[in-house]
């Protein structure tokens, strides 16, 4: 496991350190269409990061138990549950999905087709993709910092890659922010 898995607090770090101020901007972007009065599901939670950008009824899931024990203590509601056997995402208006699918590839295609047809309302996807002409011992750093010690950590997909992934699943909206890609799935 990634030391950056050990501590919320040296994640948050990290994550600060490794995108800067895009990832404010990423969860302002998300938070965006997110609905003023929503019941929301962070599906892969980490360390709640966009429970500080949402107004409406915020729930968390994660199997990091570190990372739900301090969000627990701060009063947020969060469960450790494994994402891939989670069956409720009927019952929230929105779920929130960032810097997961890489997390449990092979496995993301049936799990955002099952989480996009699940789902009451609305999707949002935020997945970092390799930048074109990265030298390779990078991307083997950064697969080595994101192990989570959970997941068979799988490889990022490449922009063009990722974007026809979103595509499959119809995107009302579909959009670059820096190295990620946002998908934004409706059902109404």
């Amino acid at each position: 496991k990634s030391s950056l898995y050990q501590s919320p607090r040296i994640y948050d770090l990290a994550l600060g350190i490794m995108h800067g101020s895009n990832l404010q901007r990423r969860y302002e972007h998300i938070s965006e269409h997110i609905g003023e009065n929503d019941r929301i599901l962070d599906v892969g939670c980490g360390s709640c990061m966009l429970s500080n950008f949402v107004s409406g009824k915020y729930h968390g899931i994660d199997l990091n138990s570190k990372f739900i024990k301090r969000a627990q203590k701060k009063g947020l509601d969060v469960v450790k549950t494994d994402i891939t056997k989670f069956d409720r995402f009927h019952e929230f208006d929105t779920c929130v999905i960032v810097d997961i699918l890489h997390h449990i590839s092979p496995n993301h295609p049936e799990f955002l087709k099952r989480v996009v047809t699940e789902s009451k309302n609305r999707v949002i996807v935020c997945e970092p993709y390799v930048p074109e002409g990265r030298y390779e011992i990078v991307n083997k750093i950064s697969k080595w910092l994101d192990y989570d010690g959970i997941n068979d950590s799988g490889d990022w997909l490449k922009k063009n890659d990722l974007w026809n992934f979103f595509n499959e699943f119809g995107p009302d909206r579909l959009y670059e922010l820096e190295d990620n890609i946002i998908a934004v799935y409706k059902k109404y």
